[in-house]
């Protein structure tokens, strides 16, 4: 298709308004497609960016300095079926490494009133509690349980159907 049919053809654009364009596949039509929009930072409802996380969040970490109202990730929990790569035997130093390199940068993006989420399973969940503890020393902190395979998962000496998520948030009597 051709952009000029999109603009003069109120149908078809209607017809493809929600639809998830990545210019990547236009790069002799990215700024005309980018020109479309007046202020797209505030039209947009969502960003979704493909990249290590760690250089995604560094990359905006500007612009979404204490505007975020809940900041939830879901990292990988060093289980013995999904371990990091380690180039040495601290399995454990280098995940927390991993965590609070992370960690300090999403907590700059939270509000004040704002809260932070993380997922866990129990490989690595006191560990990541005692973390949050020295990462965000002046709010509160709950970790609880979450059903997430009612058919559970075997463990050593354990079936476990759970795994845990903290909230961190600001100390106050807000019901969250």
């Amino acid at each position: 298709f051709k952009i000029d049919e999109v603009i003069k053809d109120k149908k078809l654009i209607e017809k493809w308004q929600y639809l998830p364009l990545d210019t990547k596949f236009f790069k002799d039509l990215e700024s005309d497609i980018i020109a479309l929009f007046d202020d797209l930072d505030n039209q947009l409802d969502g960003w979704l960016i493909h990249s290590e996380n760690y250089q995604a969040l560094n990359t905006i970490k500007y612009k979404f300095y204490k505007k975020v109202d809940t900041v939830y990730i879901d990292p990988p929990y060093n289980a013995p079926a999904s371990e990091i790569i380690y180039v040495n035997d601290y399995k454990h130093s280098s995940w927390l490494t991993l965590m609070e390199n992370r960690i300090s940068l999403t907590k700059s993006f939270i509000k004040p009133d704002g809260v932070f989420e993380c997922a866990i399973d129990e490989n690595e969940q006191e560990n990541l509690g005692k973390l949050l503890s020295t990462q965000f020393p002046e709010q509160d902190k709950v970790c609880v349980s979450i059903v997430h395979n009612p058919a559970g998962v075997q463990g050593d000496n354990f079936s476990y159907s759970h795994e845990y998520c903290y909230f961190v948030y600001k100390k106050n009597d807000k019901i969250i």
